[in-house]
């Protein structure tokens, strides 16, 4: 890294460096959490309990910051910065995601198109939905979301259900026992990290976010949707595996592969977006 980057800041690298800190900020509870339950092995095995997607993202941030030779930091800018830093110090981390939130905006507003600055509030956006709006959409439409949940994995394994809870496919196995789905294990739950990711690609790749690439993230939204109710029904039609679909190596497949095929797909839609527009 240039000595440059470490002495001093550009506009766009102040602004990096101000969206990392409010998102970290905001999962400090998650990391620390983490580190409570798992010990400093175990969360470090774990990402500190925080989505590869989010990571990828904040080091992209830094990336496109660049190295600090661009133009140099306006009153306004140091005055947003300052504010959304300042956020930090207090105590909830609710600030610090409210601060990305504006800050993001505001950037995008404010500069213009393909420019260093706008490419970064587009994803610290896209980081506004894992770190507020996911848990705001969680804690205010959580009972609609999991009766859509247990609707449709009633409706894949035809056994009956009510409200957010499902029969299992032998009771026999599970005596007195149904599957009950709940926020973490929710179809919604990893829609956000979309967002991040088609965020992610797009700018590092500086296309425009045409139609075209509109619906790349409508189709990976729905992918992420369809593959994760399979999860689930497979528990409700397999409760003899309900550990290994639930958390296990299963489960971690099942994960990555809807990475990795998402990930393909916006690779491929940004790919030939940027072919037809810097071609």
């Amino acid at each position: 890294m240039p000595r440059s980057a470490l002495v001093g800041f550009d506009r766009a690298s102040l602004l990096a460096a101000t969206l990392v800190a409010t998102s970290l900020n905001r999962l400090f509870v998650k990391m620390a959490e983490s580190v409570a339950l798992s010990g400093w092995a175990g969360a470090f095995g774990t990402l500190l309990g925080v989505s590869a997607v989010i990571w990828i993202a904040l080091v992209v941030l830094i990336d496109i910051g660049g190295d600090g030779r661009g133009p140099k930091p306006q009153k306004l800018d140091w005055w947003l910065c300052g504010s959304a830093l300042a956020t930090c110090l207090l105590p909830t981390g609710w600030e610090a995601a409210l601060a990305l939130l504006l800050l993001s905006l505001a950037s995008i507003l404010r500069f213009e198109q393909g420019s260093r600055e706008r490419r970064l509030g587009i994803i610290g956006l896209s980081l506004t939905g894992p770190v507020l709006f996911g848990a705001l959409a969680l804690s205010y439409l959580g009972p609609q979301m999991l009766r859509v949940d247990a609707m449709m994995v009633s409706l894949l394994s035809g056994l009956p259900g009510n409200g957010n809870v499902v029969e299992f496919a032998d009771p026999t196995l599970n005596p007195g026992r149904q599957m009950v789905i709940l926020a973490g294990c929710s179809s919604f739950h990893n829609m956000s990290l979309v967002g991040v990711l088609f965020a992610v690609v797009t700018q590092l790749l500086n296309v425009r976010l045409s139609p075209a690439l509109w619906g790349i993230a409508a189709a990976m939204a729905l992918v992420t949707f369809v593959i994760n109710c399979a999860r689930i029904t497979a528990i409700a039609l397999m409760p003899q595996h309900y550990e290994v679909l639930h958390i296990g190596w299963a489960a971690q497949a099942i994960a990555f592969a809807t990475l990795l095929i998402t990930g393909m797909l916006v690779v491929i839609g940004a790919l030939r977006t940027a072919k037809v527009q810097h071609g």
